[in-house]
Formats: C-alpha cells, structure tokens, sequence
C-alpha cells in the first residue's frame, strides 16, 4: 500500500467505519520516526478521520491503528473526545 491509496481508502470511508493498519504497514508508510503520535493525529485530522490504537485480534499479536470516519453530530450537538 502506498500513502496515496491509503488516503483514497480513508477518503471512502462512510461515516462510522474505520480502516485497520496494523503498525507494521502503518512504519513503512511513515519510516523513519514512527512511533510519533502527534504526526499520526494530524495525519487522521487532515484525512478527516479521528485515530485509535487498538488490540488485534486473538490470533495475532501486537496493535492496530484504526482510522475512524467520525459520525455526524446531530444539529446542536457539541463533539466530545471519549
């Protein structure tokens, strides 16, 4: 995957879904200075999606990032960080 096909997967999102990265493919796509949290926020933010570090799944091991397609807010709702 290259930076530029991940930004046309997250552009596709539809509120509510996320695209799963798992850090390795996440470090190729950022080498050098991965880990960097502050890079990963601005990353999601400027692709419109918020950012979650995220256990994988039993069968293997390690951390996956989730870049999430956030939810409307209803009219007058104010967004909250969870």
């Amino acid at each position: 995957m290259t930076l530029d096909e991940f930004k046309v997967t997250l552009a596709g999102l539809p509120p509510g879904k996320a695209a799963h990265v798992p850090y390795d493919v996440y470090e190729t796509l950022f080498a050098p200075g991965e880990p960097d949290d502050g890079a990963r926020n601005e990353f999601a933010k400027a692709n419109g999606c918020v950012i979650e570090n995220r256990p994988r799944t039993a069968a293997s091991d390690g951390l996956i990032l989730q870049f999430w397609q956030p939810l409307p807010l209803a009219e007058g709702a104010q967004p909250t960080l969870a």
